[in-house]
């Protein structure tokens, strides 16, 4: 994985890598992500990984992800109108009371910075390496 995202910033483009936490090797090596991040790649978690809507494993992963603050941007990874909607509030208040002032940063700030092509500031630290079966 980490070739194909190189050959993705050697074309100039930053890789927004899409709900990792529901990646098994990521579930199974979190660290992934912190090297991603110093690659730089830009990480979307899945509002629905904070809220256990895609089993423990992702919801746990999440969560030390967010934890090392290795997590740009929370999306909705919406499918339709009924299913995996826009709808963030839910989310909004999750992470408003477990991680506070982040909750502006990954679902404002660094959307914004996104959508206008500038740089997210790095804050992440590295993951202890842990592998899934071990949880």
């Amino acid at each position: 994985m980490g070739d194909c995202l190189e050959e993705v910033l050697d074309l100039g483009k930053t890789p927004l890598i899409a709900h990792p936490e529901r990646y098994f090797c990521v579930q199974d090596y979190p660290s992934f992500v912190f090297e991603w991040l110093q690659m730089g790649c830009r990480i979307q978690a899945n509002k629905g990984s904070f809220l256990g809507r895609f089993g423990r494993h992702a919801e746990r992963t999440v969560h030390i992800l967010a934890e090392c603050d290795l997590i740009s941007c929370v999306a909705s990874d919406a499918h339709s109108a009924r299913i995996r909607t826009t709808y963030m509030d839910d989310v909004r208040v999750y992470l408003s009371d477990r991680f506070g002032s982040a909750a502006g940063r990954l679902l404002e700030e660094n959307p914004s910075r996104i959508i206008q092509n500038r740089k997210i500031p790095l804050h992440g630290r590295p993951v202890e390496a842990r592998r899934r079966y071990f949880w």
